[in-house]
């Protein structure tokens, strides 16, 4: 289920969308035409309204109608063809499709004639990136910044400081920076309608320990996902963090396992805690999928060479970056850089790990 507080920022972020493309003239709808419009309540029309008056975008008028006050201004385009990737650790040490992506984003860009350079927290020693972004700041080498895998309060430094700065990633709730990223959302409530028609009544999301934006909507669309299903089936889920080291997760999963009424079906968000998963239930003698089906909602190469092929949510890499290019470009020749949030939903390659839940499952 989509907690309140979450809805209430995403009609927000829809509203603020429509504010800068100029959707409406000098005044908003009325909440009852916008709660129609959007298929929310009056209430949460109204909660939205209100972070939008606080941030100055919007007034109450005379006849309390709602004028639109503020618009988001246009950036000057930059005269630097350097493209700034900021990771908080190295390149490395990101997932292989991330590191496929950076190589296509690389060649895709040099063939408009940018460069695409790429600095971590390694390079200066020090775990504070805003420092390496100020540095580059005062000598204007960068004409977009590109944020990977940053945490919360960098994304809001550079929303402060009007950066040309782009999420690869979801930004959070309120960051008004354009992203792109999955849909964790709408993949993991799929992954959850997938093994609830093959009748499994036991799911588990097993999700990272870290707090990032794409897995706290995949969390919320796992939820959904049960919510859909529920006047049909009687489907119950369960979220479980892991942590990056292999250890940890086995020690998770025999904590998950040993449960008197284990889970039948397994979602996993990232492709390394796949594998590490599927590894520890083989040598716990749980058959995949016979006993428990698996999918992961991320996919990298290696899934395939696993016997059987883990069920994973499949993108070329060169789509990815092709989107993302074209944002970058949009932002670095023309200034104009929306808040809009991009999501691509990969196409699911089934892989051999899902199977109808096994009696009583």
């Amino acid at each position: 289920m989509v907690r309140p507080e979450m809805l209430v920022s995403r009609v927000a972020n829809v509203l603020r969308e429509k504010i800068h493309t100029r959707h409406w003239g000098e005044f908003l709808p009325g909440e009852r035409r916008l709660s129609e419009r959007l298929g929310v309540s009056r209430g949460t029309v109204r909660e939205a309204l209100a972070h939008l008056r606080r941030e100055g975008l919007i007034a109450v008028a005379v006849g309390r109608q709602t004028r639109i006050s503020a618009r988001p201004a246009r950036r000057r385009p930059a005269t630097s063809r350097i493209v700034g990737l900021v990771t908080n650790g190295p390149l490395l040490g990101l997932s292989p499709t991330t590191v496929y992506q950076v190589g296509e984003l690389r060649q895709q860009l040099q063939q408009a004639g940018f460069e695409l350079q790429i600095f971590s927290e390694q390079q200066d020693g020090t775990r504070d990136l805003r420092r390496i972004v100020k540095n580059l700041l005062n000598e204007q080498r960068i004409c977009c910044w590109l944020l990977v895998s940053v945490s919360e309060g960098l994304q809001r430094w550079c929303e402060r400081q009007k950066l040309c700065a782009v999420v690869v990633g979801s930004s959070f709730d309120e960051v008004q920076l354009p992203s792109i990223d999955y849909d964790y959302a709408a993949l993991a409530r799929h992954a959850v309608g997938l093994l609830a028609g093959r009748g499994h009544q036991r799911l588990a999301l097993l999700r990272p320990a870290d707090v990032t934006a794409g897995f706290l909507a995949g969390e919320s669309g796992f939820f959904q996902g049960i919510k859909d299903v529920a006047e049909r089936r009687a489907v119950r889920g369960t979220v479980w963090r892991l942590k990056d080291e292999p250890e940890a997760v086995f020690n998770q999963i025999d904590r998950i396992m040993a449960q008197a009424e284990a889970p039948t079906g397994l979602v996993v968000t990232r492709t390394v805690h796949a594998v590490s998963v599927a590894s520890k239930l083989l040598t716990l003698g749980r058959k995949i999928p016979q006993e428990v089906s698996l999918i992961c909602l991320t996919e990298d190469p290696h899934l395939r060479g696993f016997h059987p092929a883990i069920a994973a949510y499949r993108l070329a890499p060169r789509i990815f970056a092709e989107r993302l290019r074209r944002i970058v470009l949009q932002a670095a020749t023309t200034g104009d850089l929306a808040p809009r949030r991009h999501f691509i939903r990969p196409e699911l390659a089934p892989g051999g790990s899902i199977a109808q839940a096994p009696t009583g499952g």
